[in-house]
């Protein structure tokens, strides 16, 4: 991994955990994209899904928002079911805000 992307992968991690989170409404649920068999995109060796399960998880932490990530999907099409599905289960009773972590990797 390249000097410039360490630094760039602790600056972004930094921003998310000391930014204040700051949202009119209720986060019902947060969501890490992709994961089961699908790691998102891949670079600087880290997959889309496990930097999106780290932010995730800062988010979850800071506004005690459901966490939706569904890690037991067996193909692409099953994990976005069962994340819609949880998504769909905790804001039956109506939401402000549902997020869904991605990020693109740099080559």
């Amino acid at each position: 991994m390249s000097k410039f992307n360490k630094i760039f992968v602790a600056v972004l991690v930094f921003m998310t955990l000391a930014m204040p989170v700051t949202a009119y409404g209720t986060i019902t649920t947060i969501h890490a994209g992709h994961g089961g068999v699908d790691p998102g995109a891949l670079g600087s060796g880290y997959t889309e899904a496990d930097l999106a399960r780290r932010i995730t998880a800062n988010m979850v932490a800071k506004t005690g928002a459901f966490d939706a990530t569904d890690n037991t999907a067996v193909s692409v099409n099953d994990n976005l079911n069962k994340i819609v599905r949880n998504v769909r289960l905790k804001s039956s009773s109506g939401s402000d805000w549902n997020i869904s972590n991605h990020l693109n990797a740099a080559s």
